[in-house]
């Protein structure tokens, strides 16, 4: 025996499935759609075009449900569309689109001209523009233009306050440096806590009489003293450089692998 949950009416058999399907169908339609209206706050409103019924959504405020601004007039916007506006309206439409000013028309400037240089030698076209008027083949068959090329690039070099020495890169508390030397004598000086920058470059001149820069690595600034680590190879192969150094200027000290130590860079920090 089963037993209709809607009506009680009991039956035997496979017959309680088709039963709710004729009789009881439109009723779970209606609550159904009963049940979802009260869930969204949705209410019926009748098109005044077709009349049609379409659902609306609404606010409770309250205990009263109030329509939204937006909320549509018509079932459809092809209802929307046929309808007759009042003469206030359209005579704000047409006062809103007669104080429109016409756009001006836009002025199309005349595009510049590139002028193409050609080399003055060999008559090749350049791609951008140069200075010196020649391609790179060309431009290296003029010895005046050459030297004139590389002397500016050397001033730009020389005006760097430093200069990358080293392939290798060591980096320590955001400092650069070009070996795990100069990393062991900055670990040396923080540990004493020894005031140190990276100075600028200081001025030497060579056997022809050529300025140069010579890059030390530390300045310890309560001591007005350099400290320039290197290894036996730069020593030897920067002989000239380093002579002039020592000459001109006492208070540099060149460091090789047996003075890098604690013990001797503070016994050049004694009085």
């Amino acid at each position: 025996m089963s037993k209709c949950s809607i009506c009680g009416k009991e039956f035997n058999g496979k017959g309680m499935g088709g039963h709710v399907a004729a009789v009881h169908s439109l009723e779970r339609k209606i609550n159904a759609q009963i049940t979802r209206a009260k869930k969204y706050n949705l209410f019926l409103k009748t098109c005044p075009k077709c009349g049609k019924k379409f659902e609306v959504k609404r606010i409770n405020r309250n205990g009263e449900y109030v329509a939204l601004r937006n909320e549509r007039e018509y079932d459809s916007r092809s209802c929307a569309n046929g309808h007759e506006h009042s003469e206030q309206w359209n005579k704000n439409i047409s006062n809103g689109l007669g104080g429109r000013k016409p756009k001006p028309p836009k002025i199309l400037e005349p595009k510049k001209v590139k002028i193409k240089e050609i080399c003055k030698t060999c008559s090749k076209q350049l791609g951008k523009r140069n200075a010196n008027h020649y391609c790179k083949i060309c431009i290296l068959k003029q010895p005046i233009i050459m030297y004139d090329i590389g002397k500016k690039i050397s001033q730009k070099v020389r005006a760097l306050t430093y200069r990358r020495k080293c392939k290798s890169t060591v980096y320590y508390n955001g400092f650069r440096f070009d070996s795990k030397w100069e990393v062991s004598v900055a670990k040396i000086l923080d540990k004493n806590k020894i005031g140190w920058i990276q100075p600028k470059p200081l001025k030497w001149v060579d056997k022809i009489g050529k300025d140069h820069n010579y890059f030390s690595d530390f300045y310890l600034t309560d001591y007005d003293i350099y400290l320039d680590p290197k290894n036996d190879y730069c020593i030897k192969a920067q002989e000239e450089k380093l002579n002039y150094i020592n000459n001109h200027y006492p208070n540099v000290h060149i460091l090789n692998e047996q003075k890098i130590n604690e013990v001797y860079i503070l016994s050049l920090l004694a009085p």
